[in-house]
Formats: structure tokens, C-alpha cells, sequence
């Protein structure tokens, strides 16, 4: 009859495991004492109310419902015990008895109990690292991580908000996860004030959590079908422990897998090769999958006592631990949680590659460089005589040649000075014969280096205008020396293609697979091979204050041709005009935060282009787009997935959503733009 001190080892199993001619005792090894205590059989492994509180109504509590199935436990454990040395034991019966036995007993509240502080304790420690919650996982940049996807899909398909916003979840998706990255500053301000009060709640909750956990399994099943299918699947025989002490551990059922030993509960079900139940002191149930069981005798004991979480028993006070009781798995337990709640975190917040995202051989710098002779065709479109054309072939090879000692110029294509500096950027031939009629280009602009097709590889064709020639050869200094910094930028920019081309063959030129970023990606493709430009070799200040005073003037010129393409309220045209400034924007500011990238102090913001982004509210995105400039820059060697290139699109719909257009891609794969007024800066 059940009563209050209940067992959650039977004390009819622990029967085989009392010292020899003692009286009815047994030897508790237990964890934070350094000996032995004996302990009596009716008194071990028991405690007060472990399963329930006696019984208030007619209803069975579950004491009741375990002492029941018990009295007819024991039947079959005697069965079991009573078989020969190296006899197989029937599958049905170890299954149950080893199932029942081991989710019964006071080590799982134990592992619920560790495995609760140690979510506590990580919760703990995010707030701690320097006020920083998330600041240890790197957020994507170029992609939504594909769980908050789903968890943002699964929101809108509930809602049903798609009908209402006219949004496609993917759209939406992106927009909330950028606002997450931009503001994770205050995201980590309000985790960092919220989550002491989280873990208090989690303290409060903490305590009866295991046991309410632990009796609720229980009560929903004594020895679950699905674990006694998996144990059936091994051979199972009685093996001799000839030193007759075998231990008996808290876990009582301890299993090999590709990690080692450890509780079954525990263990990797699909790399499991042996499984020990000790059945007496001097009898093991071993099941097998075809191995030597007679392996597992020589270090059962060890392996048990590492298994233990707060204690074992024996017949034996000598049969001491390995090493402190519990610690083994306590620390194994710790390791488990702490790595899974950092996956389950970076699974969420942080860059993984999906499998539609290829990865590409690493390809270093200082794999393309080299001390190979170049050659290359420098053309004079429609002006200059031959021994002018000499001069300047004569001053290009000087710093082809000084810039080749620092990255490669295999890459180059050649050189071509036009005044007709529009005719000569349409009518370059591109590859294959064709000539690209429809270059974009700054009608302002003095120099561009254009990706070309050259038999089976990519090279890069810069086109100058007339006068940067004429400068190169000048005698006046400030002139050759601007001349010479325009050159310099279009051979850095022919390095940038040529580390491209090499890292991944056949993309220049080509069509982008993702259709939706392959679309954007022509607003934004010149945005890091114009930021690496300019970052290689930094800038004269006065070259930094040119080119801040050169994004606050793009800065102004988008907000002032958006703001007038909104009055009409042409959807098309308010598209075409966003896309263009912002685009031009992005260079522009690129390009200065390039060029100071490298300055000997940190340079500051133009005060001007600072306020007028501070009015704009874009300041705090201005700041995310530096950072992860300098960031793929800086990990530039080590760069194998083509898609990272995309963090610029993303930055680009974040400038378009702050002028009021949202770019989206319907299920057919088409893309379309939603254009309202709601978001309009301007006013």
C-alpha cells in the first residue's frame, strides 16, 4: 500500500544491491561528501511525498497508480533476474522495466532543475556582457534568418494580414528584421532593463517546476510505447559481473554513444551501440547492436559513476568515484544547454548559410598577386598626336607598375580617353562583339571602369575623359596629382573585379539567379567596389570634405526630386525617381565613408551631412551602413558566399521605404512596388 515515503528506486529492485550479510543496508556515495554513508534499504532512494500528497478524495494519486503497476514490475525484474549468464533476455520485458525504471527515478528533476538555472544563468549572462543582450551574434546583413521568416510568415498567415497590407510576407519579413538590426541598440537597452525582471519571474517559477514537470510525465504514461520500441530493437542478454559489486547509479540505465557514456535519457538514440541495466550485484542486462558485450564488463563501474548525477549505491564502501559525484554530467548537462540556447539564438538572429546559398573556394588577395609582365591597350578616341599618346602610355605604365607591387593588374583590360566621354562608355565593346548601348553613368563623372568579356575570363576597360590625359602629363602638380588619384581609383576597382571574377568565376556579367536581389542589384552594384576604392588608400582631408559636401548635395537633390514626384502622385515615375537619387545617394555616401575610412583620427561626420541626415531621421541608418561596409571589407579574403553582396539591396530598401516605396516579389516570381505618402520625410 502506498504511503509517504515513496521510493523512486523500487525498494524490491534494490533488493540484489545490499551489502552482503549486512543488515538490509547498502552503501550511498553521495554527491558534496567525501565518504560513504549506510543507508537502509527502506530508507534509500526515497523521500516525503516524492510522487504525491496523500490522497484527498476517492481519486488514485500517483503513488497510488505507480505502487500498482510495481506489484506486477517486480514479477517480470524477478523473471529477468532469474535467467542464465548469457542468456537472451525477451526484449518485452527489459524494455519495460528499464523504461519505467529510469523515467521514475529523482534524476530527471535533477536534469529539469540544472537545465532551468542554466536558462536562467545564460539569460543572466547576456545582460551582463557589457549592457549588450545580443551583441555576441552576428545579425545577418544580406538575408532575413529563415526562423524569423517563418515566425513572421506564420503571424501573417494567422492574421491574415496579407490581404490588408497587400504585403508579401517575404516583404515584410525584411523591413521588420532591418528595423531590428538598425535599432539594436534599443533592443538591447530594453532586453538589458526588462530581463532582471524576467529571471526573478523565472526564479519564482523555478520553484516545483521539475516535480510538476516530472509527475505530469508520469502520470501521462509509466513506461512510454515509444521508449520501449527503441529499446526492443537491441540484443539484450544477462552478462556476469564477476567482482560482484556492481554500482547502481540515479540513472540506472546508462548507454554508449558517439560522445561516450552517459544516461540513456541522455543519450544520441542514433549512435547508440550498448545499453546496461544492472539487474544484481553480480548480474547486467546488456543489449547490444551485434558487439562484444563482454566489453562492457571492464569498465561498467567507472562508466556508472560518471553517469550519476547526485549519487549511486553499492554493496561496497570502497567502490569510490572517478572523480567528484555528478560533476561529469552536471558539466555535460551545462555544456548541452548553454551551446543549444546559443544555436536556438543564432538560429534565429544570426548569419547561417541556407542551401540554396553556394560557397565558393576561399581566394585571397595574395593568391592573385603577381610579378608576371602586363600588357594592355590604351586608345586615344578622338583627340591627341602620337608623341602625346607616348607620354601618357609612359606615365600609366609608372603607376600600373607601383600599384602592381600591392594587387593584381592581370585584370586589366586597357585604356581608353574620349572628350566624347558619353559616345565612348556606350560603344565599348563589352565581349562577344555586342556593344552595351545602355551604360548608366554620371554625365559629371570624369572616369568609370566597366567589367568586360575577354575570351573565357572577365577583365576591366577603363574609360576617362580627354582631359584627365592631358592632366597626367601637365606640368602643373595639383593637376598630374588628381589625374593620378582618378587612375589609381579605376585600377583598385579593376583589382576589386579581378578578386570577383576569381572567387566566383563567371558572375560578373551574368545574370543574378535570385531574381528579386539580381533586380536591385542594378541600383546598387557599384556601391562596394566604389567603397573598397576609395578605403584602399584613404583620402587628403580636403578630398573628405569634397566628397561629404558631395553626398549632402545628393542627399538634398534625392529629397527635392522625390518630394516633387510625390506631388503628382505618378506611382511609376515616383518609382523611377526614387531609385535613381537614392542610388546615387548610396554611391556618394559610400564613397566618403570609404575615403575616410583610413584616416589617422577618426573622422567625424561633415557636420552638415550630419545634421541633415540627424533631420531625416537616416543618422542611425547612415551609422548601420558604415558598419557593415567596413565589416565586409575588412573580411574581404575570407568572403565565399556571392550572396553577402546583397546586405547593399538591403540598404537600399530601407532608403526607399523612408520615401515611401516598398519593393516586393509576388508568387510568379514578378516584381512590383507599392508607393504611398505615408512615409514622406520631405514635408
Amino acid at each position: 500500500m502506498a504511503g509517504r515515503k515513496q521510493h523512486f528506486i523500487p525498494k524490491h529492485f534494490l533488493k540484489e544491491f545490499v551489502v552482503p550479510g549486512g543488515r538490509d543496508t547498502i552503501w550511498m556515495f553521495r554527491r558534496g561528501f567525501i565518504r560513504p554513508v549506510p543507508v537502509s534499504r527502506s530508507d534509500a532512494a526515497a523521500a516525503r511525498d516524492f510522487y504525491s500528497k496523500p490522497k484527498t478524495s476517492k481519486d488514485s494519486t500517483l503513488d497510488d497508480l505507480i505502487t500498482k503497476y510495481e506489484n506486477k514490475l517486480k514479477f517480470q525484474v524477478d523473471a529477468v533476474r532469474s535467467i542464465p549468464i548469457d542468456e537472451s533476455i525477451p526484449s518485452h520485458l527489459i524494455s519495460e522495466i528499464a523504461v519505467h525504471l529510469m523515467i521514475r527515478a529523482a534524476y530527471i528533476r535533477d536534469i529539469f532543475d540544472l537545465c532551468f538555472s542554466e536558462i536562467i544563468t545564460s539569460i543572466e549572462e547576456f545582460t551582463n556582457r557589457d549592457g549588450a543582450v545580443f551583441e555576441c551574434f552576428k545579425t545577418h546583413k544580406y538575408s532575413v534568418p529563415l526562423k524569423f521568416e517563418e515566425m513572421v510568415t506564420n503571424h501573417f498567415e494567422l492574421h491574415r494580414l496579407n490581404q490588408s497590407t497587400c504585403l508579401s510576407p517575404k516583404a515584410a519579413a525584411r523591413i521588420i528584421y532591418f528595423s531590428i538590426r538598425e535599432d539594436f541598440d534599443i533592443l538591447n537597452d530594453i532586453a538589458s532593463d526588462r530581463i532582471p525582471l524576467i529571471t526573478h519571474l523565472l526564479q519564482d517559477k523555478r520553484k516545483g517546476f521539475s516535480r510538476t514537470t516530472h509527475t505530469r510525465m508520469l502520470k501521462h504514461e509509466l513506461a512510454p510505447k515509444s521508449w520501449k520500441s527503441r529499446l526492443k530493437t537491441f540484443n539484450w542478454k544477462i552478462t556476469k559481473y564477476p567482482t560482484k559489486n556492481a554500482v547502481l547509479p540515479d540513472c540506472l540505465v546508462i548507454a554508449k554513444d558517439k560522445d561516450g557514456w552517459s544516461p540513456y535519457l541522455m543519450a544520441d538514440h542514433d549512435s547508440v551501440t550498448q545499453i546496461v541495466l544492472p539487474m544484481a550485484s553480480d548480474k547486467l542486462a546488456v543489449g547490444c547492436m551485434n558487439q562484444d558485450r563482454n566489453t562492457v564488463v571492464g569498465i561498467y563501474n567507472s562508466a556508472a559513476r560518471q553517469c550519476c548525477f547526485t549519487f549511486y549505491l553499492s554493496n561496497d564502501s570502497k567502490a569510490s568515484s572517478d572523480k567528484g559525484v555528478g560533476d561529469n554530467m552536471r558539466s555535460r548537462t551545462t555544456n548541452l544547454m548553454s551551446s543549444s540556447l546559443t544555436r536556438a539564438t543564432k538560429e534565429i538572429l544570426s548569419d547561417t548559410l541556407t542551401d540554396t546559398q553556394r560557397e565558393s573556394p576561399i581566394v585571397r588577395w595574395v593568391d592573385l598577386t603577381s610579378n608576371l609582365p602586363f600588357s594592355l591597350e590604351i586608345s586615344f578616341r578622338d583627340f591627341g598626336a602620337k608623341e602625346f599618346h607616348k607620354k601618357v602610355a609612359g606615365q600609366l605604365e609608372s603607376i600600373i607598375s607601383s600599384f602592381a607591387n600591392i594587387y593584381p593588374v592581370q585584370g586589366l583590360d586597357g585604356f581608353t580617353f574620349a572628350h566624347r566621354y558619353g559616345e565612348a562608355l556606350q560603344e565599348l565593346n563589352r565581349g562577344n562583339g555586342a556593344r552595351k548601348k545602355d551604360v548608366k553613368y554620371n554625365p559629371n563623372g570624369v572616369a568609370m571602369p566597366l567589367a568586360v568579356k575577354r575570351k573565357s575570363c572577365i577583365k576591366t576597360h577603363v574609360v576617362l575623359r580627354g582631359h584627365i590625359a592631358e592632366c597626367l602629363v601637365s606640368n602643373d602638380n595639383d593637376d598630374k596629382l588628381d589625374a593620378i588619384s582618378i587612375i589609381e581609383y579605376c585600377l583598385r576597382t579593376a583589382a576589386f573585379n579581378t578578386l570577383i571574377d576569381r572567387k566566383f568565376p563567371g558572375t560578373l556579367l551574368s545574370p543574378i539567379s535570385d531574381p528579386y536581389d539580381g533586380y536591385l542589384y542594378q541600383f546598387t552594384d557599384a556601391i562596394l567596389a566604389t567603397y573598397f576604392s576609395y578605403h584602399v588608400f584613404g583620402a587628403k582631408e580636403k578630398n573628405l570634405e569634397f566628397f561629404a559636401n558631395q553626398a549632402l548635395k545628393q542627399l538634398n537633390e534625392m529629397v527635392t526630386r522625390i518630394s516633387e514626384a510625390h506631388v503628382d502622385y505618378d506611382d511609376q515615375n515616383i518609382f523611377k525617381i526614387s531609385t535613381e537619387y537614392i542610388s546615387s545617394f548610396l554611391f556618394s555616401l559610400a564613397r566618403y565613408f570609404g575615403a575616410s575610412a583610413l584616416a589617422k583620427e577618426p573622422h567625424k561626420l561633415n557636420l552638415a551631412l550630419d545634421e541633415r541626415l540627424r533631420q531625416l531621421e537616416l543618422a542611425k541608418w547612415s551609422k548601420l551602413f558604415n558598419e557593415d561596409l567596413k565589416a565586409f571589407i575588412r573580411d574581404l579574403d575570407e568572403w565565399k558566399n556571392w550572396d553577402e553582396v546583397f546586405f547593399v539591396n538591403r540598404h537600399f530598401e530601407r532608403v526607399l521605404l523612408k520615401v515611401g516605396v516598398i519593393t516586393d516579389q509576388l508568387t510568379d516570381g514578378s516584381i512590383v512596388f507599392h508607393t504611398t505618402n505615408e512615409y514622406k520625410f520631405f514635408t
